[in-house]
């Protein structure tokens, strides 16, 4: 499996399902759900299928003003932007007690993708996240055992997909 980080310029997904780790992201108070997800990614037999596109990096956001100008930040967002229009499978995962305003916003530009989306019940915006998905009439996820199971089905899938 190979994950591809902001910092990362080359990557190559031929024949292989693409994952784009969307959502909270908050190195002071969020926990790093991508980590434990990219663990059990390579733990199953499909990881070699894989490359995840993963925004969150050791460095993420220090010293960033968060300011079109500032290159950094620029560079972030777009590769951002870009990777989120290139993955197969958009997953979204909204943490408790976070607002995830950029999240919220990349949800919405991208739900006609069908992306996996998952939410602590004390998401800050839980009540508009479940109707937005209802609206839009795509599964929400309400715990993590059902998102990582829901992505986990995708992947296979999809793969099923790729060499048939």
């Amino acid at each position: 499996m190979k994950i591809i980080s902001p910092l990362e310029i080359k990557e190559k997904s031929e024949n292989k399902v693409s994952i784009f780790l969307g959502g909270s992201i908050d190195k002071e108070t969020s926990p790093d759900w991508r980590k434990g997800l990219t663990v059990y990614l390579s733990q199953q037999d499909y990881q070699d299928k894989l490359v995840i596109f993963n925004p969150r990096y050791e460095d993420w956001g220090k010293g960033w003003h968060k300011d079109p100008e500032d290159e950094d930040f620029r560079a972030q967002a777009q590769w951002e932007m870009d990777h989120q229009s290139k993955a197969d499978i958009l997953i979204y995962w909204f943490c408790a007690e976070r607002a995830s305003p950029i999240t919220m916003l990349e949800f919405g530009i991208h739900h006609k993708k069908n992306p996996i989306v998952g939410v602590s019940k004390n998401f800050g915006r839980y009540g508009y996240l479940v109707l937005t998905c209802e609206y839009h009439d795509l599964p929400l996820n309400h715990d993590w055992d059902d998102f990582v199971s829901a992505i986990d089905m995708r992947i296979h899938n999809l793969l099923s997909k790729k060499s048939g």
